[in-house]
């Protein structure tokens, strides 16, 4: 049993299974205990919620220079020794909580599993672009987040209604890296797991030449913007659930109903960027912005709920095209895990500035720090302007490419001037267009 890996070779269920577990559990640290936030407020009670908050996107800020560290370990050393490592730095820390009463305790503890994951997060998804080519990366990169947030459903799940049991057992969903450390070796024989060495009196290899870094650069921003819409679901869900007068297992149904929302979502990618073509990132944050619109002005929870599902729908749509996007930026087993390495750096530096900022914007506006609809609100602002100005640069961009004069080719001459053979060409990776992944090409020019 296996899947095409989109050149004509089966990759075995089970090597696809742990890259999809390595993947989903790197997803797990912060999001794991959103819908318990509001109830910490009577744990922790002279805890701010700024401080309690921080167990959300600590480990994020934690990933940072382990995602760096990592991604350039991964392209220089053994790569199962590096999934062994993160795996157990992680699997330690979920044990340590489960013991911990204080709430300095768990900040530490969440920095730890921080980097823990942080060492793994540049290989899962480095893993999936080494597996798949094509349109076959494309879905793999639906499924994996669709089978993501199947998984964060259920987690959330389990979080809300065990933390209204005791608040320690949600904490048991940072033990999953158990199963990986079983399984990591069926990856051996399918993934790069020693990178090319140096060797001595040759030129350094420099990965980044396979990278079309300007067009990475641009999908790391559009994911990056993305991720930042989207941190408000799991900062300030569980708060604005506690303003309706509901606990954390309300709270842990919507959210989890709005995964299902990206589940879907995930699963019809294809489909929808055949229908929205090149206008799918203007058109998938500017249905964000509508959702959030609905959130601010609900009266109460079901059109929340509604709003939330709306919005989110389109994020499980563009989020796996960006990232696909971006991965076919890079040529190479090595320099497409330095290329995951950016874009989950990039996602992780918004996950730790996203509260900040939204703090920093209710003061600012003379808001509440306790009123986490207005969040809504302003990130609905930023998706109306966002959508704006990604339609305003693709209709440049076209108009371009429209008026670019034709060149002729260069007429070929019948002299012989020297006997040298042709210098090689050399494939680059290029920023293709959005309907016509599928085509290979060997330009290297950015139509930016």
């Amino acid at each position: 049993m296996g899947i095409s890996n989109g050149k004509g070779a089966m990759i075995p269920f089970i090597t696809v299974f742990v890259v999809y577990w390595i993947y989903i559990m790197n997803s797990l640290p912060g999001l794991a205990v959103a819908p318990l936030l509001g109830d910490l407020n009577s744990v922790f009670p002279h805890a701010s919620d700024l401080s309690i908050q921080m167990l959300n996107f600590i480990p994020s800020l934690l990933c940072i220079p382990f995602i760096l560290f990592g991604g350039q370990l991964a392209a220089r050393f053994n790569n199962i020794v590096l999934l062994y490592i993160g795996n157990i730095v992680f699997l330690l820390s979920g044990v340590l909580m489960l013991f911990s009463t204080e709430l300095w305790q768990l900040i530490v503890l969440s920095a730890l599993l921080g980097a823990g994951s942080g060492i793994m997060l540049p290989l899962s998804q480095g893993f999936i672009g080494q597996l798949f080519y094509g349109k076959a990366r494309t879905k793999q990169f639906g499924i994996s987040l669709a089978a993501t947030n199947v998984v964060l459903i259920g987690t959330n799940l389990f979080v809300g209604y065990m933390g209204e049991t005791n608040w320690k057992l949600p904490f048991c969903v940072y033990l999953t890296p158990i199963v990986p450390l079983f399984l990591i070796p069926f990856l051996r024989k399918y993934i790069l797991v020693h990178p090319p060495k140096e060797v001595k009196g040759e030129p350094k290899i420099n990965q980044y030449k396979n990278i079309n870094i300007p067009v990475m650069i641009r999908y790391c921003l559009y994911i990056g913007l993305l991720q930042f819409l989207t941190m408000v679901l799991s900062i300030d869900m569980g708060f604005l659930v506690e303003e309706f007068h509901e606990k954390s297992g309300i709270a842990g149904d919507i959210i989890s109903i709005g995964m299902l929302s990206i589940a879907l979502a995930g699963l019809c990618v294809g489909f929808f960027v055949k229908i929205l073509k090149k206008g799918i990132l203007e058109l998938c944050v500017l249905a964000i912005a509508i959702g959030f619109t609905v959130i601010t002005i609900a009266p109460n929870l079901w059109v929340v709920t509604a709003g939330l599902v709306f919005g989110m729908f389109f994020y499980g749509i563009c989020n796996p095209y960006a990232t696909d996007k971006a991965s076919k930026t890079a040529i190479g087993a090595a320099a497409i895990t330095i290329t995951m390495m950016w874009v989950l750096l990039t996602v992780n530096i918004v996950s730790v500035v996203a509260p900040f900022i939204i703090a920093w914007i209710k003061k600012l506006f003379h808001e509440p720090s306790d009123y986490h609809q207005f969040a809504f609100l302003f990130m609905a602002i930023v998706a109306y302007a966002s959508a704006i100005i990604i339609f305003i640069r693709r209709i440049i961009v076209d108009r371009k490419a429209k008026n670019a004069p034709v060149l002729a080719p260069a007429p070929v001459s019948t002299e012989t001037t020297s006997t040298a053979a042709p210098a090689p060409t050399v494939n680059k990776p290029v920023d293709t267009p959005d309907n016509n992944d599928s085509k290979p090409t060997t330009n290297n020019t950015e139509k930016s």
